[in-house]
């Protein structure tokens, strides 16, 4: 099962100073204690899981690097 991402859910600073950033998994309220910089389209960004969640990130992105690349297209002969 993949997890899906809620990227509405952004850290925020307190006023007292303090940042908290829940989890950003769908449907979770409990505070992400675990963060992972991902590189978005050239876009640094922080996610932030729970470690429930953060297992099943990472085994999400685990499986996506054992994901096989697309074939490529044959190579055409040449002209002679």
């Amino acid at each position: 099962m993949t997890l899906k991402i809620d990227r509405r859910k952004t850290p925020r600073t307190t006023s007292t100073g303090h940042s908290e950033h829940p989890c950003m998994a769908e449907g979770c309220t409990t505070w992400g204690s675990r963060g992972y910089t991902v590189d978005d389209a050239g876009k640094r960004q922080q996610l932030w899981f729970c470690p429930d969640h953060a297992k099943q990130y990472e085994a999400d992105v685990e499986a996506a690097k054992r994901t096989p690349p697309p074939p490529r297209p044959p190579k055409q002969g040449r002209l002679v």
